[in-house]
């Protein structure tokens, strides 16, 4: 699966105000910057966290089921 946000959305350059070198962002829109922190924080924080949940649970289920197997096997012998 590729991930269209590791692209870079925002450029950042420097402008100059009062003597002092500032940040300056190519998107001035606050609704833009909110809307890209959605995104980060579901792409890389909550995508993630259920992918590992899914996956660990899918372990926890295997090993239980191939346990209740070794468990049968060493009662009958």
């Amino acid at each position: 699966m590729m991930m269209m946000s590791v692209a870079p959305v925002e450029f950042i350059s420097t402008i100059v105000e009062e003597g002092i070198c500032l940040p300056m962002q190519a998107l001035a829109s606050p609704k833009i910057v909110y809307v890209l922190n959605i995104w980060y924080m579901i792409s890389y924080f909550f995508v993630p966290v259920i992918v590992f949940v899914y996956c660990y649970g899918r372990i926890v289920v295997v090993m239980r089921r191939q346990i209740r197997v070794m468990a049968a096997h060493n009662v009958e012998g």
